[in-house]
């Protein structure tokens, strides 16, 4: 037990400091699959103080003692867990030809972090690396100095950084281009992650060779290296919250269609045109008619492995070709106005479909029209069989747990109860044309919605005002709510899903008697919201989102 508090300790210390493109990842091994990284938490640490405190109010008492508490533990961890630090997933090989995922974890450490830290045992020897030592514990490999800490789950690793940081020249993380790319575009970020599918392709790549299955799952590797490399960090601000994301998609991937998709654009987008100004939330993108294609491709693949020959019967793939024929470039997902409140009161997952719309640019209508006369239906055909397909799966796994008395024929109930009628009936594949768009939805109230709005998106002062609609791959927009929410409202829904759940009887009345300021608090939460905005753009292989988002602390 001991060992595991002393790995979860020394973890965290390395998670929760920082790292810079330039510092601890200098003297990483190159080819990272993944990292993580966190710079400068002070800031994000006062300010989650101030929300904390504000949040504790409506609590009253305990609660802002404990707020106090809080305010008075942040200058220790600002100043005892250091300011730089970096979690990162390699590949190691096992000698065999296969290789396995390991982690490494670094941090800087200062005098009031290292008290903190556990003694490390010397029981088990220890080993050096020029002036550099680790010792094992349990099965971490672990060191530190007087302004380092690091361990790894694998001691080859370990010691191929520690090589490095005594001086080895060897290739590091920091200057691979695989890393250096969209690290780079993103910056400093006080939380900052870096995935490489490219990397992981390979590895993937040579665990299948190894079980000789190479042939029949290579159109999937190749697919995730084309991906190639992600990088996105998020910082908090005086008014919110920003984040940058880089994807350099793989120019050498094999996977052509889909870099294309990854990386099409679009000089301008008008669907704000024809979307409701009151909407809640506004996903767009510059949809390479290729998407409906490459989608068929990939129906055709899985065509291979569907016991119910479901997608063979319904020819979805085909009728997914037939559409790139008269789409054009632009895609957008709306959630109409209402969704969030209607959140708070519908017990029916499926209830969020009836605000719910995709808008679809079409350059041929009269193509469009001919041919979702027959789509729809077939939408709709599909989707029925589909639910009867799953509603015979889970009654026949229900019946055959419930034979041997497990206790998992119960969860597997609640969900053959989201596939009922009462739940499934208002779901319909619709669809209908305004002004060069093609609209549609899963549930008719939604569609009627979308179309009879008397405002569009592109009149609204605030939308126009961020410039979202200019050349790029698309936009992502959610303002802030229309009215605040309210605690009354929050409560309702509260007590409902209380009364509802099995434990309900045996709450004392004080646990019950939270259900008020839980509201007040979340409400507060929630209206502090101001708004978010999204804008990717492309330059090459390298797609670019840069987002704002608006919040009260």
């Amino acid at each position: 037990m001991l060992g595991r508090v002393k790995k979860i300790l020394i973890l965290s210390l390395c998670l929760s400091a920082t790292a810079s493109a330039n510092s601890l990842t200098a003297h990483l091994p190159a080819g990272a699959l993944a990292t993580f990284e966190t710079r400068h938490l002070g800031g994000a640490l006062q300010r989650f103080e101030g929300l904390v405190g504000g949040v504790a109010e409506h609590f009253g008492g305990n609660a802002r003692d404990a707020a106090e508490l809080l305010s008075m533990f942040t200058p220790a961890v600002e100043g005892s867990i250091g300011d730089e630090g970096v979690l990162g997933v390699f590949a190691v090989g096992n000698g065999r030809g296969i290789f396995e995922p390991h982690l490494l974890a670094v941090s800087k450490l200062n005098a009031d972090a290292r008290a903190l830290l556990p003694k490390l045992s010397t029981r088990n020897g220890k080993a050096t690396i020029g002036k550099y030592t680790f010792v094992r514990q349990d099965d971490l490999f672990i060191g530190m100095t007087s302004t380092l800490v690091y361990a790894s789950t694998n001691k080859t690793l370990l010691m191929n950084y520690l090589s490095r940081l005594n001086g080895k020249a060897a290739p590091t993380l920091a200057a691979a281009p695989a890393y250096a790319t969209p690290t780079t575009q993103v910056g400093a970020q006080e939380l900052r992650l870096f995935v490489n599918f490219s990397g992981i392709a390979k590895v993937a790549r040579s665990a299948l060779q190894a079980v000789m299955l190479p042939r029949l799952l290579s159109p999937i590797v190749d697919a995730v290296d084309t991906l190639g490399q992600v990088a996105a960090g998020v910082s908090t601000t005086s008014t919110g919250l920003s984040a940058v994301s880089a994807h350099v998609v793989n120019p050498d991937g094999r996977d052509t269609p889909l870099r294309q998709i990854l990386t099409h654009t679009t000089p301008g987008f008008d669907v704000p045109r024809v979307i409701p100004a009151d909407a809640e939330a506004v996903s767009v993108r510059a949809c390479d008619p290729l998407t409906a294609q490459y989608t068929a491709h990939w129906l055709t693949r899985l065509d291979l492995f569907d016991p119910t020959g479901l997608l063979t019967d319904t020819q979805l793939a085909h009728h997914l070709e037939r559409q790139s024929s008269y789409l054009a470039d632009e895609c957008a997902q709306v959630t109409l106005a209402g969704a969030g409140r209607a959140s708070l009161t519908d017990t029916n997952p499926l209830g969020s479909l009836a605000y719910m719309v995709s808008y679809q640019k079409v350059r041929d209508e009269a193509a469009a029209r001919a041919h979702m006369a027959e789509f729809a239906p077939l939408v709709n055909t599909t989707i029925r069989q589909a639910v009867q397909s799953g509603r015979q799966a889970l009654n026949d796994a229900q019946a055959r747990l419930k034979a041997l008395g497990t206790e998992q024929a119960a969860s597997l109930s609640e969900l053959t109860s989201l596939l009922d009628d009462a739940k499934l009936g208002d779901v319909e594949y619709v669809y209908d044309f305004r002004d060069g768009y093609l609209v549609s939805a899963l549930n008719r109230r939604a569609l009627d919605a979308a179309l009879r709005a008397p405002r569009a998106l592109a009149d609204e002062p605030a939308f126009r005002a961020l410039n979202l609609t200019g050349a790029g791959a698309g936009f992502v927009y959610q303002p802030a709510p229309a009215t605040p929410y309210a605690p009354a409202d929050i409560r309702r829904a509260l007590e409902k899903e209380l009364a509802a759940s099995p434990a309900a009887a045996f709450m004392e009345d004080d646990a019950q008697g939270l259900t008020a300021p839980m509201s007040s608090a979340l409400a507060d939460l929630l209206n502090r919201y101001g708004g978010s905005s999204t804008h990717t753009t492309v330059d090459g292989t390298v797609v670019l989102s840069k987002t704002n988002i608006t919040y009260r602390w």
